[in-house]
């Protein structure tokens, strides 16, 4: 797991180190959340995640962690994402029938897409800008 350390300001930060820990399934997900609470990251929490799997640049993948212990966010997410690629929605009608609960995870999910793309485009474009 990586490492939260206190800055020279206080702030709690990630440091470069990890450590290992045995856990099960609920101490996981509370050791990653606890990392989504860290306040000076610099970096979007979805980045955290992905340095803990070990995905490389080139090897970018999205990730939900929800999705990982919970199938029904895992079945919301594909919901989701068969209604923006299909533009087709989960139950008959418009939005307005549409589950509330549903809409609001559809939003939040659309957020986090929306903060993925930025942070890839910007990645993309730096590496491929020339430099002055």
């Amino acid at each position: 797991m990586p490492v939260i350390e206190e800055d020279d300001n206080g702030k709690q930060v990630i440091s470069n180190e990890a450590e290992y820990k045995e856990l099960n399934e609920e101490d996981f997900f509370e050791e990653l959340l606890e990392l989504a609470d860290v306040e000076a990251l610099d970096i979007p929490i979805f980045e955290v995640y992905q340095k803990y799997f070990g995905y490389s640049s080139s090897d970018y993948k999205p990730i939900c962690l929800t999705s990982l212990i919970d199938p029904d966010y895992d079945n919301i997410i594909g919901m989701e994402d068969k209604a923006e690629h299909y533009h087709i929605l989960p139950y008959g009608g418009g939005w307005d029938n549409q589950p509330h609960k549903l809409v609001e995870a559809f939003d939040c999910i659309r957020s986090a897409k929306i903060q993925y793309n930025r942070v890839r485009t910007e990645k993309i474009e730096a590496k491929f800008t020339p430099k002055r």
